[in-house]
């Protein structure tokens, strides 16, 4: 499984997911990025490997949970439908009708983030269960990290939020954050972890593929930039 968030906040909407990955082989490096051990849990191995967060079209991108391959063919099959002024419900509707009916075991979750130019934004939940999320919501999580972690993130947004933080730092301290829960726990064991990248949709910002990138490294490790000191780096596409 993995942990991904997705949340509207000023004129922006925001994604973020960890690149941790579940399968039967064994891992090619001991440790992720951030120094957590590719462990075997419950029978299967869990690596850093697999970055979740798909740009799919101009203003929009998607993150997913669960069955990799699965996804791939949901990802692969928006990106080839979505268009212009699409109607998503009608969108879903015919990814279920061509991918569908879907096995029960093999679910996948995924969030949807737009931003247009001229301001409006969208955040959307579908998983492979039960279609579209008929509850509106400006804040979803999709995953499986523990209840204790899942209350957290979105309270610390709402700190965040009441705060008036800048739109523009709200992905590098979410982030942040979600990245030091690897700190104080063991997320490979609920088949989680490696670095938590983020993507940002900004209105004001928006033209062509700018879209925005961060993520909470720690350079002294392997696989690292040059600092000597953990940072928040920021890139944009």
């Amino acid at each position: 499984m993995t942990y991904c968030a997705g949340w509207k906040y000023a004129d922006s909407v925001y994604l973020f997911a960890d690149t941790a990955a579940t399968k039967p082989s064994s891992p090619t490096t001991s440790h992720s990025s951030f120094g957590q051990l590719h462990a075997e849990v419950r029978g299967e191995h869990v690596e850093e490997s697999l970055l979740k967060l798909v740009p799919i079209a101009r203003g929009t991108a998607v993150a997913f949970a669960g069955d990799v391959y699965l996804a791939s063919q949901v990802v692969e099959f928006l990106k080839d439908r979505l268009a212009p002024d699409e109607n998503i419900e009608e969108l879903f509707s015919t990814l279920m009708s061509n991918l569908g009916p879907f096995d029960p075991g093999r679910r996948v979750d995924l969030l949807l983030a737009s931003s247009t130019p001229d301001g409006e934004r969208n955040l959307i939940h579908w998983d492979t269960l039960r279609g579209l999320d008929s509850e509106v919501s400006d804040y979803y999580q999709i995953g499986s990290l523990t209840s204790y972690h899942s209350a957290m993130t979105p309270q610390v947004l709402a700190h965040l939020v009441n705060g008036n933080l800048a739109a523009d730092r709200v992905l590098s301290v979410m982030t942040a954050i979600v990245q030091s829960y690897g700190v104080h726990d063991n997320l490979v064991e609920m088949n989680v972890g490696g670095i938590i990248f983020g993507l940002a949709v900004i209105r004001a910002r928006f033209l062509g593929k700018r879209i925005q990138i961060s993520f909470f490294i720690t350079p002294s490790l392997p696989l690292s930039l040059t600092s000597p000191r953990s940072s928040a780096r920021t890139y944009w596409l």
